[in-house]
């Protein structure tokens, strides 16, 4: 890299954090909580950060988990499934809180069928947690999205039911089918309002009740998006978001159990966003 092409760089975005760390000891399990709180800068735009960012130092990944649970009781905490950089390109990029599409994971022969099911499973919950701005937002189509992230791990836990035969498994099918059934009438009116109802008003068709009926359904439809918002709000949704973390098992959270200290690995950006 020649010194004038080193010249022509400069920042992106900038992230100012303050970060206070505490030491917890939980059965045996040693954490680091660190509290961030700053803001993610483009000169032109800004997001605020307040995280908790929890990393295993020592013992067994189930306390770390049972952690998070505890925190998303007492606190109105989402699981974070993107790290400062991704969010900070998005925020450069103007499409924060814009609704997040499907990622295409990559399989290889090596793998095994539980590092298959960790990638498509990771890539489902980022999918799913991608869009809970866009629902808190009453964007149709992040309902949408969300709705097709909750569908395709619905169905990867069906495909990869041999290896996820337990009772945590069914617990998280169950909320899966719960939070897929808050999000279903919002979409259902949506695709009914601009599919049935508009058109029909388009083409003036003469029948004097399609005005109301558009009005009726216009009503119903901002209602489920509102059941749909205050559902992905909510504790349920909170704790399902970390039951499905660790059915996925990321291997990096594997990795913190098993090295030994000083040097453990990190949970990369696994923070919870206020």
């Amino acid at each position: 890299m020649t010194g004038k092409f080193r010249r022509k760089l400069k920042p992106q975005f900038e992230t100012r954090v303050r970060r206070t760390v505490f030491s917890l000891e939980r059965d045996g399990a040693v954490i680091e909580l660190a509290l961030d709180v700053g803001t993610i800068e483009t000169g032109v735009a800004s997001m605020r950060l307040s995280e908790i960012e929890l990393e295993l130092q020592r013992g067994d990944k189930a306390q770390l988990f049972e952690v998070a649970r505890l925190i998303s009781r007492a606190l109105p905490a989402q699981l974070a499934l993107t790290s400062k950089s991704e969010r900070g390109y998005r925020l450069l990029n103007d499409v924060h809180g814009a609704p997040v599409k499907f990622a295409a994971v990559s399989l290889t022969p090596e793998m095994t069928t539980r590092d298959a099911f960790r990638e498509i499973g990771l890539a489902c919950l980022r999918q799913i947690a991608g869009n809970e701005p866009a629902v808190l937002k009453d964007d149709a189509e992040g309902v949408h999205q969300m709705r097709v992230g909750l569908r395709r791990l619905r169905t990867a836990i069906s495909l990869f039911s041999a290896i996820l035969q337990d009772r945590q498994t069914e617990q998280i099918k169950a909320e899966l089918k719960w939070i897929t059934g808050e999000l279903g009438p919002a979409r259902e009116l949506d695709v009914l309002v601009a599919h049935v109802v508009k058109p029909a008003r388009r083409r003036k068709s003469g029948w004097d009740g399609i005005p109301k009926l558009s009005r009726q359904f216009t009503g119903q439809r901002s209602a489920a998006l509102a059941r749909a918002r205050e559902a992905v709000a909510g504790e349920r949704y909170r704790l399902l978001k970390i039951r499905g973390c660790r059915l996925a098992g990321d291997r990096r959270m594997d990795g913190a159990a098993r090295r030994p200290p000083p040097r453990p690995r990190r949970i990369a950006d696994r923070g919870f966003c206020r």
